[in-house]
């Protein structure tokens, strides 16, 4: 199906112009989609893992006709990653601990730091593209460049748009309920959101149900399903563009619902070839349920958002001893650890819901939703309340996972941190006699450790985040320089949920432990 491909390798190294212009056309050839699947290994990337076969990095390492543009691409991707070793709850990396060691400063407890968001927000903007496909072309200055962004990051860069330059239009809006309406006055243009997912929709294959290809997930295509609604809503003035955006969003609905392979209870699957349950599935699909069954006054699809959030943590809340939720369960692999930034998206995934149940314009659903919404602020607190116990001491950061000595996992990773400090600020937000249970004050030194430390001022790059393809990598993303393989576009957009969280938050709030 994807056949022949053009990959543009975006990577910033200068080569000789008799080079620039051999390669200029380089053909890459990918595997059908019909080629045998191979069997995953438990160290495979998030890339193989997603797919179900090899990564198209191996792929288009095993297709580059002639070992000179194999060396060319392993060149390319040495000078494209950066990685520190830093295992701080080890005893043997003193190191790591003196570099990642921070006192936060009471004084910045109020500070909002919206500067530095703003630098955060650009580089999010350099780093992500609307390239899914890798390409291989040269710019004019004779330079390559690599920009590959999933399905997910889209979405999760359009839900910080949302909630940042739009949040008039978010369902964390105070002056709006849902379906959005010109009854609560005109409704904004999205325009930078549009910006972003239009030229993401127009290349959709029209004979597909899915937003977007989601590389063999069934969950993340519809990340983007509620900023192609909220499209929708915008453009009412132009009925061609949005009955075009709600169809879209209906082929997406009817791909999910229909399509889509579940377990014996009713559970969606992460995936398209296998049951299996992904805590970062909650971030991806319920939130799109819940936002249509709100679009279209729909209490059957309002419920099915709640069941399905109901299920998955049924099916990852896997020990008696803690509320962390693993992060897959079932199917051909399994990880069965805690991530931190699964649980965020889990975490983060529930209070969308929530918000949304919570800004129903209908009456009659808005109460029918009363108990959902009780059980989902219960769900978010247990993940919080449990994650911020393995804050480490020294960094102010979760571990990329929680729950296990091993120093090859355990490193600080703020992505993971700020989406779960994220998920609390909103709840304590939403729902006041939930801030004296929440544990404000160890989330605040890792909000304010994040953006006093570990976000350079001047470039606006964040680190240590995971990587964002790989999981199971046993270093972090050191945020050295605001380009490529030092920063990851999620772990940006992540850190700037946390800030717009935040700010909701301590508009909600007099008290000063905020």
């Amino acid at each position: 199906m994807l056949g022949k491909l053009w990959l543009l390798l975006v990577v910033h190294i200068s080569l000789p112009n008799v080079l620039c212009s051999a390669l200029q056309e380089l053909r890459i050839t990918l595997a059908d989609d019909s080629a045998p699947t191979l069997p995953i290994s438990p160290t495979a990337s998030v890339s193989e893992r997603r797919s179900g076969r090899e990564s198209r990095q191996t792929r288009t390492k095993r297709s580059i006709a002639g070992s000179e543009s194999v060396s060319l691409l392993r060149k390319i991707q040495g000078s494209t990653r950066i990685a520190l070793n830093v295992e701080p709850q080890s005893e043997k990396y003193v190191n790591a601990k003196i570099l990642y060691s921070y006192a936060p400063d009471d004084n910045l407890v109020e500070n909002s730091f919206d500067d530095t968001a703003h630098i955060v927000l650009k580089v999010l903007d350099q780093v992500a593209s609307h390239r899914r496909v890798i390409f291989l072309m040269l710019t004019s200055s004779g330079q390559f460049m690599l920009f590959v962004v999933d399905s997910w990051e889209w979405g999760t860069q359009s839900q910080v748009l949302l909630e940042m330059q739009y949040q008039d239009l978010s369902v964390y809006a105070t002056g709006r309920k849902l379906p959005l309406s010109q009854e609560d006055g005109p409704i904004e243009m999205p325009q930078s959101m549009l910006d972003l997912i239009d030229p993401i929709l127009a290349r959709r294959d029209p004979n597909t149900l899915p937003l977007v290809e989601g590389d063999g997930s069934a969950g993340d295509p519809a990340s983007l399903g509620i900023a192609v609604l909220v499209a929708s809503a915008a453009t009412s003035n132009d009925s061609d563009r949005s009955q075009k955006y709600m169809k879209l969003a209906k082929d997406q609905l009817d791909w999910s619902l229909n399509h889509v392979p579940r377990s014996p209870e009713g559970a969606i699957s992460q995936r398209n070839n296998e049951v299996q349950f992904w805590a970062d599935f909650m971030y991806m699909l319920p939130p799109f349920l819940a936002y249509y069954g709100a679009a279209t006054s729909n209490i059957t699809l309002l419920q099915t958002a709640y069941d399905q959030v109901r299920l998955y943590r049924q099916k990852l809340q896997t020990s008696s001893d803690t509320k962390l939720w693993s992060h897959i369960i079932g199917g051909s692999y399994e990880d069965r650890l805690y991530w931190s930034t699964g649980n965020g998206w889990a975490a983060a995934g529930m209070m969308r819901v929530y918000a949304t149940f919570n800004n129903l314009r209908d009456a009659g659903l808005y109460a029918k939703t009363e108990a959902w919404r009780n059980d989902l602020a219960e769900w978010v607190l247990e993940i919080a309340n449990d994650a911020f116990t393995h804050q480490q001491l020294d960094t102010k950061l979760l571990p990329n996972y929680m729950l296990t000595d091993d120093t090859k996992r355990n490193y600080p990773d703020c992505s993971g941190t700020a989406l779960i400090a994220s998920a609390a600020y909103r709840l304590a937000s939403l729902v006041p006699s939930y801030v004296p249970r929440l544990p404000m004050s160890t989330i605040a030194k890792s909000r304010i450790a994040i953006f006093s430390k570990y976000t350079n001022i001047t470039t606006g790059a964040v680190g240590p985040v995971v990587d964002p393809m790989d999981w199971n990598a046993e270093k972090a993303f050191s945020g050295a320089k605001a380009e490529v393989g030092h920063v990851s576009p999620e772990g940006q957009a992540l850190v700037l949920l946390l800030h717009a969280a935040w700010n909701s938050y301590s508009s909600a709030h007099s008290s000063t432990e905020i």
